[in-house]
């Protein structure tokens, strides 16, 4: 049985994304990780990919959570920039094009920089 998994990691790098003095700040608590299975999908049909698209989505949460207070906006803006960073990496590592349509055109050029 062939076990496909991806990492989904809020790495050191991810800080980069919120303002450089707030990252410095906030970067020792960045540093989890977690595998996400899809063996058990067919990334090759649309439910099979957004499957898999909501499983990046909920871990790419958890490794960057938890949630702030909505009222903290520097810390709600982290944990946002952290999210879509570590869904990225994880589109991009899955290498799908479906998947990758799935999450949007909008972030191919994110794609584009994380697979070179």
């Amino acid at each position: 049985m062939l076990f496909k998994t991806i990492s989904i990691f809020a790495a050191l790098s991810l800080a980069t994304l919120a303002a450089p003095a707030y990252a410095f700040e906030h970067s020792t608590s960045i540093a989890s990780q977690e595998v996400v299975g899809y063996s058990d999908l067919n990334i090759e049909s649309a439910p099979g990919a957004t499957a898999l698209l909501n499983r990046i989505k909920r871990a790419a949460r958890r490794v960057c959570g938890p949630r702030p207070d909505v009222r903290d906006l520097q810390d709600t803006q982290f944990f946002e920039s952290c999210i879509a960073g570590a869904t990225t990496q994880a589109v991009a590592a899955v290498g799908n094009p479906l998947v990758t349509h799935l999450f949007g055109g909008n972030n191919e050029t994110a794609l584009m920089a994380v697979r070179n």
